[in-house]
């Protein structure tokens, strides 16, 4: 299923991590927080994205995965939007969740 994560992060988790389907969250979360275009999914990406689901629901992946897909395609194009460097990513997470 096309979440619009990059290609080879999809390739690397499905070889790498054996995980060939996503769950319910991540299924929600990924096209919305990468802006892939859908029913739901809004372009441009989100600014900040709030996900809340059952401890075990895939809400790190959901987080993580779009973080790194758009990583990986800011270094293979050559563009960095960073700045030069600095945050690309703020992920805040209840210390007793992970």
């Amino acid at each position: 299923r096309k979440l619009g994560l990059a290609p080879a992060l999809s390739r690397a988790v499905a070889t790498e991590l054996g995980l060939t389907e996503p769950t319910a969250i991540q299924k929600a979360a990924i096209p919305v927080i990468v802006g892939a275009p859908g029913d739901d999914a809004p372009t441009p990406t989100p600014t900040a994205t709030a996900i809340e689901a059952y401890t075990g629901s895939g809400k790190t992946l959901a987080f993580l995965l779009p973080i790194l897909s758009s990583l990986e395609a800011s270094s293979s194009s050559g563009k960095d939007d960073s700045g030069g460097g600095g945050v690309r990513a703020l992920v805040v997470v209840p210390g007793a969740e992970l």
